[in-house]
């Protein structure tokens, strides 16, 4: 499935019926790379105490969120374009 065509599905989901995307950790990441020449950017916890990986490719604007579930999993949270490093202090 095309990066178009999961983002225009997920627009069009509800919470309840929503599917993310899953593969194990390294598939995910390689996967971003071959096709989106994302690359990890960032990583951290969050507060539920999720490991999140955020992916981008600074040159086409593209960008992902993944979040690593407690099987070890990471899902697509979230996808896009536009990605843009503001630099620090700078207003949105």
């Amino acid at each position: 499935m095309t990066r178009l065509a999961i983002l225009a599905l997920a627009a069009t989901l509800t919470p309840a019926s929503a599917q993310m995307v899953c593969n194990e950790v390294p598939e995910m990441l390689a996967e971003l790379a071959s096709r989106y020449g994302e690359h990890p950017l960032s990583s951290g916890v969050s507060l539920s105490g999720r490991h999140v990986i955020i992916t981008t490719n600074p040159e086409r604007g593209t960008w992902s969120f993944l979040v690593i579930m407690p099987d070890g999993q990471s899902c697509m949270a979230a996808a896009g374009t536009d990605w843009k490093m503001l630099p620090q202090g700078e207003p949105m």
